[in-house]
């Protein structure tokens, strides 16, 4: 039978096929890591490398993150129970933001406290992301496959979580000069927007409204005095025409007319010699 690392390294690989069957490192329940993390929390020794190396990235990377430490044992036969614990407390507390799983390097019995079930199941059942950077870049622990991202190293697990500050800051002319550019735009077109808005505001405005009804009034008051007029005249013609053939019928105007008619044949006849005509 296998003694030392080889039944320490078949112990690993049956314990990573088994919790692999059973979903635990798949990608898919995976969370995504905060961008700008407020609060960052550090499982590990607190005497060890591990810690000042994490240390050491956030004061150069990103000062304006604060660190808390959740010291524990990252070997021997305390470790995984220590290890659970500070995860437990750690989501208890929930006053970080995301939670490092950090130790050096090492060989495969020092690094087995990162090999634990239980620490895998803690690991899932954590609300908050999990940075697994345990060991050197070759090293691959049940933790690392269990956490939401695995770094190869401490300091690689730090600068996942420690955005670069002066990066950043090297940027800001560019993305200030964007801003500016960005927010002309949107001014122009607030501004184009507020002028067709007071136009429409003018065009249904009550004053503007009713200077249009008052001078369609006019308007119609003008129409209709020239409807008007024009019927009075054509009445008047009407009339007109209709006196004068009144006028033209009227007994008086023939009486007289048969009158005249009359005097007319008594001069004729008095000139013939007959004085009465009965």
């Amino acid at each position: 039978e296998d003694t030392g690392a080889g039944a320490l390294q078949r112990a690993y690989e049956e314990l990573r096929d088994r919790l692999d069957a059973e979903g635990l490192f798949a990608a898919a329940r995976k969370r995504a890591l905060p961008v700008s993390p407020k609060r960052i929390g550090v499982i590990t020794s607190a005497t060890g490398a591990a810690i000042r190396d994490v240390l050491s990235v956030a004061a150069r990377r990103y000062p304006l993150g604060a660190i808390r430490i959740y010291p524990v044992p990252v070997q021997g036969q305390a470790a995984p129970a220590a290890i659970v614990k500070a995860l437990a407390l750690a989501n208890k507390r929930a006053d970080c933001d995301v939670l490092l799983v950090v130790r050096g390097g090492g060989a495969l019995e020092d690094l087995m406290g990162f090999n634990d079930e239980a620490v895998a199941r803690a690991i899932v059942a954590s609300a908050l992301p999990v940075i697994s950077g345990v060991g050197h870049e070759v090293d691959v622990t049940i933790a690392d496959l269990a956490a939401d991202v695995r770094a190869a190293t401490p300091s690689a697990a730090a600068e996942l979580v420690c955005p670069d500050l002066s990066a950043a800051t090297e940027r800001l002319p560019a993305l200030e000069a964007r801003l500016r550019q960005r927010l002309i735009g949107q001014l122009v077109a607030e501004q184009r927007s507020l002028v067709r808005l007071n136009a429409r505001l003018e065009r249904q405005a009550p004053r503007r409204r009713v200077q249009i009804s008052a001078q369609r009034l006019d308007e119609a008051e003008q129409r209709l005095a020239r409807v008007v007029t024009s019927r009075l005249r054509m009445r008047r013609q009407t009339l007109q025409l209709v006196e004068d053939r009144l006028a033209r019928t009227r007994p008086e105007q023939r009486i007289a007319a048969a009158r005249q008619r009359v005097a007319g044949l008594r001069q004729r006849l008095d000139r013939v010699g007959i004085s009465r005509l009965d």
